[in-house]
């Protein structure tokens, strides 16, 4: 199947890993993470929104932060998307009762698997 190690891109702004996919490079806005956040463990992510305009998923992020949720933005390769998610859970499980929560507040969420580099 072959190496499928992707490489990260790092810009001044402080990008760092992301959701990493076949043929992804993977930008992260970091202005919303937390310092406990680890995205080096593999688990589930919940994805909130893609939005074309960084500073709108930053804000999100924020507002996300402000509720103490894990959330942080990343973009993948040339999508023109930057994706807000909550995470990384270790389980599906947890993951869920977080969605259901979330999904009581509004927001609508998007389980999705985590794998880190």
């Amino acid at each position: 199947m072959g190496d499928n190690r992707q490489a990260i891109e790092i810009t001044s702004a402080g990008k760092g890993a992301g959701i990493l996919s076949p043929s992804a490079i993977v930008e992260q806005s970091t202005s919303a993470l937390p310092t406990t956040l680890s995205l080096d463990v593999p688990g589930f992510v919940l994805q909130v929104a893609a939005m074309k305009h960084e500073d709108n998923a930053d804000a999100l992020a924020e507002t996300l932060h402000q509720r103490n949720l894990a959330a942080f933005v990343f973009k993948r390769g040339a999508d023109p998307f930057y994706r807000v998610a909550i995470g990384v859970y270790s389980d599906a499980d947890s993951a869920v009762r977080v969605k259901d929560e979330l999904e009581r507040q509004g927001f609508k969420a998007i389980l999705r698997r985590w794998i880190p580099e």
